[in-house]
């Protein structure tokens, strides 16, 4: 890749990481602290898939764990992929949620689109799990 593509691919994995931090840190302050108006869908479907979620009471911190975690490895390139792999989930969710509860098809296909370039662009990290064919050690 050239260093234009290098540092294209360095601007998106760090613009993707700080915009799920805000997203993140606008959402705990929203719900916990009640200091800003709260994310809601537009959709009745979305919003009870989301109240859903939420009242299970474990479901919304282990996402928010995921994500922070995920967003964490996303800031230094040599922990990017394990950061993507992190992320994968939940941006499947979010992609078919969008889709199919909210209508919002753009903006669930930007966050995943954007998670899809950067695994295209360190596909290389991700070929040992495809071409592994050693024995498993135990």
């Amino acid at each position: 890749m050239s260093d234009f593509g290098n540092s294209l691919m360095t601007i998106l994995r760090l613009s993707y990481a700080f915009a799920i931090f805000g997203i993140n840190i606008y959402a705990a302050l929203a719900t916990y602290l009640r200091a800003l108006p709260p994310l809601t869908p537009p959709t009745t479907a979305g919003r009870a898939f989301l109240e859903a979620l939420t009242a299970t009471s474990f479901f919304t911190p282990m996402l928010a764990v995921t994500y922070l975690s995920g967003a964490s490895t996303l800031l230094f390139q040599r922990t990017a992929p394990l950061g993507i792999v992190l992320l994968a989930p939940p941006m499947v969710i979010i992609f078919f949620f969008h889709i199919f509860l909210t209508g919002m098809v753009l903006w669930g296909a930007t966050w995943a689109g954007i998670l899809v370039v950067l695994a295209w662009g360190h596909r290389d990290a991700f070929k040992a799990l495809v071409t592994f064919r050693g024995p498993a050690r135990f």
